[in-house]
């Protein structure tokens, strides 16, 4: 609950939380999530998220001592983590029409990748065709969020795509 008990119930609420999180408190708690799964007896842990889960996502690479991640539209800022730290395999997914520039468009997800694997790391970028940002959400409710939001309604082909690739990616990472 990296709100601690509040919750976005529409755009704005979403937003203001959202601008206002505290992210390097929110990697600390991912962390102790981490910490958590292994004393518990798991081997390996993988990240998947969505948005801001997504940067949440990637910074928890760097920090949080995961083994594998994959990233849904979201990059964190390169004060919270650095692409040539990410030492572990990520798989980075985003829509073509994703418009959020600098934080999930295709040009910055790509560069994610790019320097991840110039600095000897291990990464792969997606980008779905005619998919704009939170394109995997399904559901009639995924529908009225994205059409209140202003994003453009995915092909399921993009939705299934993406799922049997994280799939693939989790089954290669995670299994002993």
């Amino acid at each position: 609950d990296i709100y601690h008990g509040k919750i976005g119930i529409d755009k704005e609420e979403a937003h203001h939380l959202f601008s206002n999180l505290d992210w390097p408190r929110a990697v600390e708690e991912l962390g102790q999530a981490v910490q958590f799964l292994r004393e518990e007896g798991s081997e390996k842990v993988g990240a998947i998220g969505f948005c801001m889960g997504g940067a949440l996502t990637v910074a928890a690479c760097q920090h949080c001592g995961i083994d594998c991640a994959a990233p849904f539209y979201g990059t964190p800022q390169k004060q919270l983590s650095q692409p040539e730290n990410v030492k572990v395999p990520v798989e980075f997914h985003t829509g073509e029409l994703d418009a959020s520039k600098g934080f999930s468009d295709p040009e910055t997800v790509r560069a994610w990748a790019d320097e991840i694997n110039q600095a000897g790391g291990n990464a792969v970028a997606y980008v779905y065709e005619k998919c704009g940002h939170a394109f995997i959400n399904a559901g009639q409710h995924a529908v009225e969020l994205r059409e209140m939001m202003g994003f453009p309604e995915p092909p399921t082909s993009g939705q299934e795509l993406a799922w049997s690739r994280v799939d693939a990616f989790f089954e290669k990472h995670l299994k002993s």
